[in-house]
């Protein structure tokens, strides 16, 4: 400035006024739903898998028992999602069985997908070109739970939808429609309604370099791109396929990340030093969980409420200058 007097200094002084504080609460049944989904990879070079998969069912189920028995489990199979061998609980006779047949028609060397046929007990064949898009696959299965639908009845309300994804490549999804891993993954939480009750893991080739299981002869996996990113973006489980996948301790994660909560989604954008998380009753340490502003919502990373647990997160809400 051209100022005679010269450079001149003068202090402001202002206070910001917080908004009112929020507080939400969750309430949680002592046998939570559990809505369990399983996308299994139909090529040749998956069999051994869908076959380890088929054995180890009872093994998952024991497991998932130790926290719920108000599950229901379903197969997707072919292009549309459409289960394969009908939506099972704990009610559904032999549904092992069940599970086992289902698993194994998605993989014949000879003519490809199949689906079980109850009237002959054979298997028929079906259209599977996402065979290696299972998040398209998955996302077709989810759009076919409304009334009249074949999936209808699968979604529960206030049930966790856990989709497993088994699978030795990466997913193909943007290849063969164009949509990235992202875009099915929001369209699923979009569908189900909330992100915290969406969990999609997965037992596919370690990132970035793939993996090679033991021995000479030793199956090995491509890198498992894109179904890794959405195992992340929804606190899913990672599993490697070429390791001991189905050990009783992964299938302890499995059946845990099935049920328990460790996302609580915010009505409001917060503050985040103003977050207070209390379960039961008693404030919970931030060493055990953070604030996912993308999500909107408070994550534990250890030491997730139990069923039967009660939440209380209160938080002062970001405000917008008008």
């Amino acid at each position: 400035s051209d100022e005679p007097m010269g450079t001149r200094i003068a202090e402001q002084f202002g206070s910001g006024l917080l908004q009112d504080q929020v507080i939400q609460e969750w309430e949680f049944a002592i046998d939570p739903p559990a809505d369990i989904m399983f996308s299994v990879d139909a090529s040749c070079s998956m069999s051994d898998n869908t076959n380890q998969l088929a054995s180890n069912f009872s093994s998952f189920i024991s497991q998932l028992s130790n926290y719920s028995n108000n599950w229901q489990v379903m197969v997707t199979g072919g292009d549309t999602g459409c289960n394969v061998g009908g939506i099972l609980n704990p009610n559904t006779p032999n549904y092992t069985t069940t599970f086992q047949n289902a698993v194994k028609c998605k993989d014949d060397e000879s003519f490809g997908v199949f689906s079980p046929n109850p009237l002959v007990s054979e298997c028929e064949p079906i259209s599977d070109q996402f065979s290696e898009s299972l998040l398209t696959e998955a996302r077709n299965a989810i759009d076919a739970t409304d009334g009249g639908d074949c999936n209808y009845g699968f979604i529960r309300p206030n049930a966790m939808l856990h989709i497993i994804l088994v699978s030795d490549e990466p997913e193909q999804s943007e290849d063969t429609t164009g949509e990235t891993w992202q875009m099915l993954a929001d369209q699923i939480i979009a569908k189900r309604g909330s992100a915290g009750l969406v969990r999609i893991s997965s037992i596919v080739g370690d990132v970035p370099n793939g993996c090679q299981s033991g021995g000479l002869f030793g199956a090995s996996a491509d890198a498992g791109t894109g179904y890794v990113d959405a195992t992340n973006y929804t606190n899913g489980v990672f599993l490697s396929i070429c390791d001991s996948w189905s050990d009783p301790a992964n299938l302890q994660l499995l059946a845990e990340t099935s049920v328990l909560l460790d996302a609580y989604p915010l009505d409001y954008g917060a503050i985040e030093e103003t977050i207070v998380v209390n379960v039961n009753g008693y404030p919970v340490s931030d060493s055990y969980w953070h604030y996912d502003s993308n999500t909107q919502s408070v994550r534990f990373d250890s030491n997730a409420p139990q069923e039967g647990s009660s939440v209380t997160i209160s938080y002062v809400p970001i405000g917008l200058c008008e």
